[in-house]
């Protein structure tokens, strides 16, 4: 499946998924969603992987896994 393809998938993001995101530094990294904003500036996905927590827009989530 090509790269655009998956940017048109509807991400079913819920809290208690498990999610590969891409950190603001470039990092990969697979985490749990603990919390989904939904605000007039977009989705805000709040996530938690080991001793840390983020908040990262939807569309840094690259896989979600229900």
């Amino acid at each position: 499946m090509k790269h655009d393809a998956l940017l048109r998938m509807p991400k079913q993001i819920q809290v208690g998924s498990t999610v590969t995101v891409r950190l603001y530094d470039g990092r990969v990294v697979v985490a749990k969603v603990t919390a989904v904003v939904d605000s007039v500036l977009g989705r805000k996905i709040h996530i938690s992987f080991g001793a840390f927590a983020f908040k990262v827009d939807e569309t840094q989530v690259i896989r979600v896994v229900p």
